[in-house]
């Protein structure tokens, strides 16, 4: 079984290919792959979390405060 940083290793590689193609299609590719990598590992290491019953840390959304209107 493959381990997260395996995934971050792959996605390490997919950016130096970008870095070093001239071909703008090809970069976006790579990229893209990269992102994908590094998607899956997160997920898996999250799942690696949940399983040896870890706390999860949850994203909190930030709240927009609104600007009172300018009353002059």
């Amino acid at each position: 079984m493959s381990t997260p940083g395996y995934y971050r290793d792959e996605a390490l590689h997919c950016r130096q290919l970008a870095a070093k193609s001239r071909d703008a299609d090809a970069i976006k590719r790579w990229l893209r792959m990269a992102l994908e990598y590094d998607r899956l590992a997160d997920s898996m290491a999250a799942a690696a979390q949940v399983a040896r019953g870890a706390p999860q840390q949850q994203e909190i959304p930030q709240q927009q405060s609104k600007a009172a209107p300018d009353k002059t």
